[in-house]
This record gives C-alpha cells, structure tokens and sequence, in this order.
C-alpha cells in the first residue's frame, strides 16, 4: 500500500511540474473547494477554523496568477485578473479583520478541539492579517507597456495603499488591546499575546510605508507631519514593550511557567526599536526604498 500510495504522489507531482494548465486547473479547484468550506462554519458554528479556508482561497488565486506566462507584476497589470486578485485580497482581509474583532470581543466562542480546552484565536488572525497586507504590496500596479493607462495604474495603487494603511493601523490597535484583555480573558496563549506585540513594529512599518507613498509632501523628513509620525510609532512601540513587561511579569507571579519568558522578546524588540526611532527616526532608507516590491515587480 506504501509503494502504491507514493507512486500515486510521485505520478501527480510529475504531471502538476510538467503542465501549467493542469497546475491551474488544480489551483482553480482548490480555490473552489475552499470557498465552498466557507459554508462549514455557518453550519457547525465553529467559525474560528474559517481563517483556514480564507487563507487558501487567497493563497490560491495568487499561485493561479503565477501559472499565468505574463503575471501582475507584469504585462496583466490593470487587467482583469489583477482586479479579481484584488477584490478576493480585500474579501480575505475584511473576513480576517471582522474574525479578530469578535474574537476580541468573546464572538465567536473559543474554538474547542480534543487537544485544547480552549483557544481564543484573535492572535493568529492578526498574525495572519499580516502575511495578507504583505500580499497587497505585491499587487500594486506598475508601468508596462502592454497597459499604459497611468491614471488607472495610479488609481489600483491608491487603492492598494489606503488598503494597507486602514488595516494596518487596525492591527496595530488590536495588537494593544489583545494584551490588556488578556488579563481577564481566558483563553489567550503567552506564544500568540507575545508574537501580536512583537507585530506591533510590522504594521508600523506598513503603516509608515503606506503614508510616505500616499502623502510624501506631508510626511517628508523634517516636517511636522514626520514629527508626530516620530511621536507615534516611539509612543506605540513603547506601550507594546511595557504591556509585554507587565504580561511577563504577571505570568511569572501566577504560574511561574517557564512558557512565560517568551515576553522577553518583545521587550528587548521594543527597547531597540525605540532606541532607533529616537536616534535615527522612522523614514524609510532609500535603499530599502528600492527594495519595496512596489518599486521593483518580481514574479508571483
């Protein structure tokens, strides 16, 4: 059954690397069956597992554009398909911010499984929420010959932009919060209330990002605008270094579990951040510039 089993595995994989149409056809199939498990969750009530099947949809339609021999990031910039990409995009972070925020707020329930008692998975979903802005940088439009609209290219990239910045300062609010409500909350894991703080800086740099490309005048070096920028991402950054500290040390006095020194990394994180922020400042390195995947396409 073993030598049957992995020559089934080695035939599909063969073909799936030899046939782009038959990757496409696999990929559009996947997608498919993940938005039709969109549906279990209104029938069992367990809505918490439903980031599973947004999180394949998503990952799904953009490996489907990388079968494509000209891709978004090339000569289908503007096109449909960019648009569709698009649209499933915002669907996923909109259905992964709605999860995070009743999570937050106890609804749904916590997910019950037979190897937990009980998880509250607001955490992942910002951590997940993460990976999905990280995906919009990659969807920004870019001049191509094939499609020379600028006003259009101008429009999807202020989309994509606004996008970033109004989810990414979500999360960093909810990345603040799921600590404190940790406190009287039951279900909060030290591993995941430690990986949202430590993702505090991530959004920043999003959100900085967004704001330089969409207001640059505004929020050039030496401004004011760059100022309370500074202000902000110092002020944010140090809260989330204080909340792991109290969380640390919290944990340490109720349980005394070893589990519990993973706040350590937040706190040293924040320290150095805030140390640079006030040394250096917050503007984005022109080298780093360069290296924004808005700036430079590369390949699905």
């Amino acid at each position: 059954m073993d030598d049957i089993g992995d020559f089934i595995i080695g035939f599909f994989e063969g073909a799936l690397a030899s046939s782009l149409t038959l990757q496409r056809v696999f990929l559009w199939i996947l997608f498919s069956a993940s938005l039709l498990l969109l549906l279990v969750p209104v029938m069992t009530g367990e809505y918490a597992w439903s980031i599973l099947s947004i999180s394949t949809m998503l990952f799904s339609v953009v490996m489907i554009d990388g079968t494509h021999k000209h891709s978004v990031q090339d000569a289908k910039n503007g096109g449909a398909y960019h648009y569709f990409l698009l649209t499933v995009g915002t669907l996923c972070v909109a259905a992964i911010v709605l999860l995070a925020a009743l999570s937050l707020a106890g609804v749904p329930q916590i997910a019950l499984t037979p190897q937990t008692d009980g998880i509250n998975f607001a955490p992942w979903y910002v951590a997940v929420s993460a990976l999905v802005l990280l995906l919009f940088f990659y969807n920004a439009a870019q001049p191509s010959d094939e499609v020379p609209n600028l006003h259009r290219m101008e429009h999807i990239n202020r989309y994509v932009r606004a996008v970033v910045l109004g989810v990414s300062a979500l999360m960093v609010l909810f990345c603040l919060l799921i600590p404190v409500v940790s406190f009287a909350a039951a279900g909060y894991e030290p591993v995941g209330v430690s990986v949202v703080l430590c993702l505090v800086p991530v959004f920043l740099i999003f959100v900085r990002r967004a704001l330089f490309k969409l207001w640059a005048a505004t929020f050039e070096e030496g401004t004011a605008g760059y100022g309370v920028l500074r202000g902000f991402c110092v002020a944010l950054v140090g809260l989330g270094g204080c909340l792991a500290a109290a969380r640390l040390a919290v944990d340490v006095v109720q349980s005394g579990s070893g589990l519990s020194l993973v706040y350590v990394v937040p706190v040293i994180a924040s320290y150095l951040l805030v140390k640079r922020y006030v040394t250096v400042g917050v503007a984005i390195p022109e080298k780093d510039d360069e290296e924004d995947p808005e700036a430079e396409p590369t390949a699905s």
